[in-house]
């Protein structure tokens, strides 16, 4: 758990690295690297535009509507497939981190955990600000909890609690915990 704890850390600051490189060449010059300048700088990527005009900006929102709507159907592999393809076609698209989040929900709710907890980790790796990231780690805690991994599930309820200590997930994480 450690290793994972230290490899997530190294993604994050090598994300916020390449946020704030690309950031630069935006702005045309060095800025100092800070929480809230790569808090911003991600922030601003994620929220290209509402989920209602996403359409307007997104060619793949139609493909990634289509998806949602077979999970809200309860057909989670033709969802996850759908949202796979959604990835695949678009990959800087404005929803890329819901449809990924999705697809982790899909396999959850087919009872996969253990790839489940693969695809919440990439949201938490790769967008570690954006709004679903604290959501993902519930659902990866919920995972291991699943899997009767009780002390990785602490471990990952604790961390959003630390992390994220504002977020509807932090006091939901309490009530995991004391369940464990």
């Amino acid at each position: 758990a450690a290793a994972a704890e230290r490899a997530a850390e190294e993604a994050r600051v090598a994300n916020a690295r390449a946020a704030q490189k690309k950031s630069e060449e935006k702005r045309g010059g060095p800025q100092e690297i800070t929480p809230d300048n790569v808090k911003r700088e991600m922030d601003g990527e994620q929220q290209v535009a509402p989920e209602q005009a996403a359409a307007a900006t997104d060619p793949g929102q139609k493909l990634y509507d289509n998806a949602l709507d077979l999970f809200r159907k309860n057909k989670f592999k033709e969802a996850y497939d759908g949202f796979s393809e959604y990835l695949s076609k678009y990959p800087k698209g404005t929803m890329r981190v819901n449809a990924r989040f999705w697809m982790g929900d899909c396999l959850y709710n087919q009872s996969d955990y253990e790839l489940a907890i693969l695809e919440y980790q990439k949201i938490i790796v790769d967008f570690p600000y954006h709004a679903k990231a604290s959501a993902a780690l519930l659902k990866q805690g919920l995972a291991f909890k699943q899997l009767n991994d009780k002390d990785t599930a602490r471990i990952v309820f604790e961390k959003i609690i630390t992390e994220y200590p504002t977020s509807e997930q932090a006091d939901a994480a309490k009530k995991y915990l004391q369940s464990l």
